[in-house]
């Protein structure tokens, strides 16, 4: 048994009260005088039973209650595992260390690893050390189960094969995060590793860093550093030296019309880039030259003071390269002097438009549905949408609709096209924009949608509808969910089809009402269909049915459904290591400086193993004997060129709480402390779900009440013999 409070013991010195109490000798209460003694002289009385105990039984209930009483202060319990005497016994240190890009300067890496070698030295057989690395993301290299279970003579060589096997990567650093799984891992123990957690004297993060500004920190903004552990920041430093960085601000040519655009097609061009220095330093003279070209070729030389930043002009090249890689020399650090510039180069959107009586010419007809549609499709920097017009009976098999991304059939056809069209938005992925036609029958809109018990009635022109309940949480509204471009009230609907249909248990999970007319009936509806979508417009854009194709809405609505089957009229942004590619409809991605394809799975949207900067080439099937080839431009993320050093204390005001500088003592002291409160909040909580200061109550009021019926008895005892 064990005792919250012992220094209540003290108060045992209170049971002598009760011992010399009853050594007192009492002095009666009750004297006669008679008158036959007046003239006698009085005795001295003898003390010879003053230090005689008579009473024996009520001074042990006495002294008994005192010291239950006393125990009771005391607050015992019964100590559990998790807070025995081996509490403060060893230490658990975790070494984190980082392997960012910004590590590829000078020889920190080196010094990285040669400190955290030096930070094992003199550990005991009972302390636990594990490895972890990071970078945008956390790895365990060794486990504190590994280490605990090698014999102490091998474990050396373990945490050197270990630091071994560590390598300098190409993303970005998140410290913030690094921290928080360091944090978990090594108080919840299982949370990596999987091996169980005892209790430890010191609990401590060696954190191995360069501790540069661009390092993303927010995660601790939000997270509770757990009592019990200590950070030890163990910096490395590179010799004080300036550092350039560039990335791409704007191509010269980007924001003109096609027009202008076409005037340059086959001149040289340049490229607007941003050019920054580091605070450190003295370097200030930059030079920019593409690489791989003649010594002869233009070169930018300029000046950028130390801290800021200067958008120039890049060297001009043609137009018709198919990528280049921008460098700028000048600064003592090498692992972010080049830009990788990939050619501009917009997606095919293969479009087909199906009408049951259709032809080319149709485009070029005012007032027809083609004829806006034609010209609301335009070339983008990101896009070029070729569309192909067919009539709805030549199409036999959904083999024939392969080769499109986006299918718009109006007019009428019949139940087979239906059901083609609806194979091909389910298994390609691809996007079907139906315009219900005035004589298209019930069963051939359920053949494309595989909705029940379709109706459709056709309303006249006595009055025009309006838009109403539109979800501008659908992602094909969402780019009009502002204030400013959200009011569709100017539209007018002249003629517009009611549609119904049977309401079945799941109808919900994959029909979407985007738009109703204002009379209650859907105007605008997505049907997911497998991979891909259906949308339904139940009335026409041309003039004989509304004014939406003359309404500026129409042009952004039409890209918005685009967007939707993957292609986005708007400039992809920068893509940075680690980021993802588009890869829908592809079969293949090279990576930079690997010769074998990595094949993708036929549905992937995205590929993510982009682990270093470079040229991706994207494969997809061609029409012919040749793949076709999308390249994509991946560089070092900006952030790691901010190679500036915070102070590392600065963690502090995240609520961390960090080793003290100094001793070794003086290092150890704030990790003991933390570890002894935290080792008393392990006895209170064990004191107080035991309670068992209540059950010594109990027993005091027993020991009382059996005190007082023995002092009755006794002096009723002596009144009786009086």
């Amino acid at each position: 048994m064990s005792f919250l409070y012992p220094i209540y013991f003290l108060g045992a010195l209170a049971m002598v009260v009760p011992l010399l109490l009853h050594l007192r000798k009492r002095v009666p209460k009750h004297r006669t005088v008679f008158s036959s003694l007046m003239f006698l002289e009085e005795s001295p009385q003898r003390l010879t039973r003053r230090t005689k105990l008579e009473k024996w039984l009520l001074l042990l209930l006495r002294c008994l209650a005192l010291l239950l009483l006393i125990l009771m202060f005391a607050r015992p319990f019964f100590p559990q595992k998790n807070v025995s005497g081996e509490v403060l016994r060893g230490k658990r240190v975790l070494l984190l260390l980082d392997q960012s890009a910004s590590m590829r300067r000078a020889d920190l890496w080196d010094q990285a690893k040669a400190k955290l070698l030096q930070e094992v030295e003199g550990l005991e057989a009972e302390d636990e050390v594990a490895l972890m690395v990071f970078d945008e993301g956390t790895s365990l290299l060794l486990p504190f189960a590994q280490w605990r279970q090698a014999p102490l003579t091998e474990r050396a060589d373990l945490l050197r094969a270990a630091l071994e096997r560590a390598e300098l990567t190409w993303e970005k650093t998140v410290l913030g995060e690094a921290l928080v799984a360091a944090a978990g891992y090594l108080t919840e123990g299982g949370a990596l590793g999987g091996d169980s957690l005892r209790d430890f004297g010191k609990m401590e993060v060696v954190l191995l860093s360069d501790f540069q500004q661009g390092s993303d920190r927010g995660a601790l903004n939000q997270f509770a550093w757990p009592e019990g552990v200590v950070l030890k920041n163990v910096p490395v430093e590179a010799a004080m030296d300036s550092n350039f960085s560039i990335w791409l601000a704007q191509k010269e040519d980007e924001g003109l019309p096609e027009s202008k655009r076409s005037v340059k097609k086959n001149s040289a061009r340049s490229l607007r880039v941003r050019v920054s220095n580091s605070h450190q330093g003295q370097a200030e003279k930059y030079t920019l030259r593409w690489q791989g070209e003649s010594p002869s070729a233009a070169v930018v030389s300029g000046n950028v003071p130390p801290g800021g930043t200067r958008v120039v002009m890049a060297p001009p090249r043609e137009h018709s390269a198919v990528g280049g890689i921008l460098q700028i020399s000048g600064d003592g650090f090498e692992f972010d002097n080049v830009n990788y510039v990939a050619a501009t180069q917009a997606r095919e959107l293969k479009i087909l438009y199906l009408a049951d009586q259709a032809s080319q010419a149709g485009a070029e007809q005012a007032g027809s549905a083609l004829f806006y549609l034609s010209r609301a499709l335009r070339k983008t920097a990101a896009i070029d949408p070729q569309l192909e017009v067919r009539e709805s009976g030549q199409i036999g098999s959904v083999n024939q609709l392969k080769n499109f991304d986006v299918v718009v059939v109006t007019g009428r056809w019949d139940v087979g096209l239906g059901e083609e069209l609806a194979s091909f938005a389910g298994q390609t992925g691809g996007v079907v924009i139906c315009v219900v036609a005035a004589d298209l029958a019930a069963v051939e809109l359920e053949a494309l949608t595989g909705l029940q018990g379709v109706g459709l009635t056709e309303v006249g022109e006595d009055d025009y509808a309006m838009l109403t309940d539109m979800d501008f949480s659908h992602p094909v509204l969402r780019p009009f969910a502002e204030a400013k471009v959200r009011d569709f009230s100017k539209i007018h609907f002249w003629k517009h089809r009611v549609l119904s249909m049977k309401r079945v248990k799941g109808l919900a999970d994959h029909v979407t009402v985007m738009a109703n007319y204002d009379d209650g009936s859907p105007a605008w509806v997505d049907v997911k269909q497998g991979q891909g979508h259906v949308y339904l417009m139940m009335s026409g854009w041309q003039p004989q049915e509304s004014q939406l194709a003359l309404s500026s809405k129409f042009v952004p609505l039409i890209y918005s459904i685009l967007n939707t089957a993957g292609f986005s009229a708007q400039k992809s942004k920068p893509i940075y290591v680690g980021g993802d590619l588009p890869v829908m409809g592809a079969k293949a991605v090279k990576r930079p400086g690997e010769a074998e394809l990595i094949k993708l799975e036929t549905d992937q949207k995205m590929f993510s193993d982009t682990d270093r900067p470079g040229f991706y080439e994207v494969v997809s099937e061609g029409d012919g004997q040749q793949d076709a080839k999308r390249t994509y431009a991946v560089n070092l993320s900006p952030s790691e060129s901010r190679v500036d050093v915070f102070d590392p204390d600065s963690l502090a005001d995240f609520g961390i709480v960090l080793s003290a500088k100094g001793s070794s003592s003086d290092q150890n002291l704030a990790a003991e402390q933390q570890a002894l409160s935290s080792y008393r909040m392990g006895l209170e909580e064990t004191e107080q779900s035991q309670k068992l200061w209540k059950w010594v109550l109990l027993s005091v009021l027993v020991v009382l009440c059996l005190e007082s019926w023995v002092a009755g008895r006794v002096g009723r005892g002596k009144e009786i013999m009086n």
